[in-house]
């Protein structure tokens, strides 16, 4: 392989991107700053929007906030969580102030910040009157000598 050439596979190095942030302060101004231009701009909240100020994809934003507790990224990690905490606290505030439509606000918490609406089903008896469950006590002893004493 002369000078000229490139090798084959390049070195591992060039293979990872660096990181968008290297410390946790740099992460927590730049998300002061995301939270500071959506308010100064009236813009909403959202953790794509957050994502794409940060410069990473929501996919990385994902690993991140999930975090590993051996890792480094952990510091990371809890404050891109907190940071979702305050999206979601800002949404559902907006949705109770009336500044969002209910129905809107309540789809992107399902569908963004994991929530679940709790379904309750009632049964009833026939007509709609109470349901009486039935109980059938069958008691059989092992030992037949005990019973006829």
């Amino acid at each position: 392989m002369n000078e000229k050439e490139e090798p084959l596979i390049p070195k591992r190095s060039d293979h990872f991107r660096k990181r968008a942030f290297k410390t946790v302060n740099q992460l927590k101004k730049r998300i002061e700053k995301y939270f500071h231009d959506c308010e100064e701009s009236g813009k909403h909240l959202q953790m794509v929007g957050l994502y794409l100020s940060l410069g990473i994809c929501q996919e990385v934003g994902s690993r991140y906030l999930k975090g590993d507790k051996n890792d480094r990224k952990n510091d990371f990690s809890s404050i891109l969580r907190r940071a979702k905490d305050w999206i979601e606290l800002d949404k559902t505030e907006r949705a109770l102030d009336g500044k969002v439509p209910m129905p809107m606000a309540i789809f992107d918490l399902k569908a963004n910040h994991g929530k679940l609406e709790v379904s309750r089903q009632e049964i009833t008896g026939i007509d709609g009157a109470e349901l009486v469950p039935a109980i059938n006590f069958n008691f059989h002893s092992e030992n037949k000598e005990s019973d006829n004493k």
